[in-house]
């Protein structure tokens, strides 16, 4: 089935120290579970890879992600939210593998076919085939060289092979 999820990001602008102060910030986790109670949406997707960020930065973000579960969940019980893993140590799925998200949405999927399928393998011993999505965006998608038809059915059946059940598809 399909689920609608917001996604939060802090854009190609966002700096660490921005972020770390949205990590701290009870505002900011009212405003998105807000958000995605507004959008009357099934829960809310987190898309924030910065490459200078640390495992404390990661656990603060798992911390904050239980937050904002939690609030969302009071008012839409079988809400999800999910993050979007890959650039910096906040993001990757050693760091958040025992957070409260989800899903945990791998971004490898434009890495070369012989490091997604070593990405795969990673990220699904770390949180399992169910807390596991490949994310397709058709804005990266558009960034990536040897992005050809090909390749992308070559992405495809290798997370058929290694049994990916989901996929995080933005638009």
């Amino acid at each position: 089935g399909f689920r609608v999820e917001p996604m939060i990001s802090g854009g190609k602008n966002a700096t660490l120290a921005v972020v770390r102060q949205w990590l701290r910030d009870p505002a900011f986790v009212t405003a998105c579970a807000r958000a995605a109670m507004t959008l009357n949406a099934s829960g809310l997707v987190f898309d924030i890879e910065l490459e200078q960020s640390t495992e404390v930065d990661g656990r603060s973000f798992a911390s904050m992600i239980a937050l904002v579960r939690r609030e969302l969940r009071t008012r839409v019980p079988d809400a999800t939210v999910s993050v979007a893993t890959g650039t910096g140590r906040m993001s990757k799925t050693d760091v958040l593998a025992n957070s409260s998200a989800d899903q945990l949405i791998s971004m490898g999927t434009y890495w070369q076919p012989s490091s997604f399928q070593s990405d795969i393998e990673h990220d699904m011993a770390n949180v399992g085939g169910a807390r596991y999505s490949c994310g397709l965006c058709d804005s990266c998608a558009a960034q990536v060289k040897n992005n050809s038809r090909a390749a992308i059915d070559k992405r495809f059946s290798l997370m058929a092979k290694a049994g990916v059940e989901h996929v995080a598809w933005w638009l």
